[in-house]
């Protein structure tokens, strides 16, 4: 299926990008960019390819999206974006402030959104794509591929599709 390839493709970019994350918490070295990319390229385009287009196709075949393993994995997407969220906030006091709270806080934070990351991933990897794969058709393959193409178009536009893959590639 293109459609869980293409999302397996971003799992890999997100992957990449993890370690940065980690390095940005010490010294908060290229914040701005990390930042970014977790709040555009993860949340708004990956997140928002399953969220707007993958998840209400599953419902189509038959699987809830208001209970189980689907309200499960939006649930972690809206975890994920509020540990992005404390992050923004807590990159300057912890790293150029020095407030020791806060740097315990920031370290905490970015434990917490990569083990979350790193369990979504499997997650999906593990359960969600071979459902897709097996409930979905060839159409419905079609029409998710145009969606997401049509969201990565809008939303943020090929050339800073591409400056995300880029960033991740020299981070990791």
């Amino acid at each position: 299926m293109e459609a869980t390839r293409q999302l397996r493709e971003e799992h890999r970019v997100i992957e990449k990008a993890i370690p940065m994350l980690e390095r940005v918490a010490a010294t908060s070295v290229g914040a701005e960019e990390v930042l970014e990319f977790f709040r555009v390229f993860v949340d708004r385009c990956h997140h928002g390819k399953e969220e707007l287009y993958l998840f209400p196709a599953l419902e189509s075949r038959g699987v809830l999206r208001r209970e189980g393993f689907v309200l499960e994995l939006l649930k972690e997407h809206g975890v994920a974006r509020r540990y992005v969220g404390d992050l923004a906030g807590l990159i300057h006091p912890a790293t150029v402030d020095g407030n020791e709270s806060s740097r315990q806080l920031l370290d905490e934070r970015v434990r917490d959104l990569v083990a979350l990351l790193r369990e979504h991933i499997a997650k999906e990897e593990e359960r969600l794509w071979p459902l897709a794969e097996r409930l979905l058709t060839m159409e419905d393959d079609a029409a998710l591929v145009a969606g997401f193409a049509d969201l990565q178009h809008n939303l943020i536009g090929e050339r800073d599709y591409c400056k995300y893959l880029n960033w991740a590639r020299l981070w990791g």
